[in-house]
C-alpha cells in the first residue's frame, strides 16, 4: 500500500503533506501570461480570418484560420485562454472591420478621436465574443456556467 515502505513499515506523518505541496506547487505553476508562440499563433489566427472578412473569394480561410487559435489554447489554463481569445478577436475584428472608423466618421460626423474610441469600443465587445467563446470550450463546469451567464448577460443587454 501507499504508505508502507518496501520493508513493511509505516512512513512518517509528514509525507503526506510533503505530497500535498508537490501537487499544489504544480497547479499553481501555469503562467497567466501566455507564451510569444501562443500570441504569434493567434495572429496568425486573426490575419486569416480577417482575410476571409475582406474579400469574399478567400471565404474558405475561415474554416481553417481556428487551426492554430485552437493549437495555441491546447494546453492553457482558463486565464491564458481568455488572453489569447481577446487578442485573436481584437486584432482579427480591427483588421477585418477597419472601415467602422469611416463609417462612423461619415455618417455621424463624429471627430477622428470620438470615431476611434467608439470603433474600439466595438471591437472589443466583438473580441469577447470569441474570448467567451474560447473559454467555454475548456473542460470546467464551473467556467461553463459562469461564461453561460456572462453570454445571456450580453444577449439581454
Amino acid at each position: 500500500m501507499w504508505w508502507r515502505s518496501r520493508t513493511g513499515s509505516k512512513l512518517t506523518q509528514s509525507l503526506p503533506s510533503i505530497q500535498f505541496l508537490r501537487t499544489t506547487r504544480v497547479l499553481t505553476s501555469n503562467k497567466i501570461l501566455p507564451s510569444t508562440q501562443q500570441i504569434l499563433l493567434a495572429l496568425l489566427f486573426a490575419g486569416l480570418l480577417s482575410l476571409a472578412f475582406l474579400d469574399h473569394q478567400l471565404y474558405y480561410l475561415a474554416w481553417f484560420a481556428f487551426i492554430p487559435l485552437l493549437y495555441s489554447v491546447e494546453h492553457s489554463g482558463v486565464r491564458q485562454t481568455y488572453i489569447l481569445g481577446l487578442i485573436a478577436g481584437l486584432a482579427s475584428y480591427t483588421s477585418g472591420m477597419y472601415w467602422i472608423v469611416d463609417f462612423i466618421l461619415i455618417s455621424k460626423g463624429y471627430t477622428l478621436a470620438t470615431s476611434l474610441l467608439l470603433a474600439f469600443v466595438y471591437w472589443i465587445y466583438c473580441a469577447h465574443l470569441i474570448a467567451l467563446l474560447l473559454t467555454w470550450m475548456q473542460d470546467s463546469r464551473k467556467t461553463r456556467t459562469f461564461l453561460i451567464r456572462l453570454l445571456w448577460d450580453k444577449v439581454l443587454w
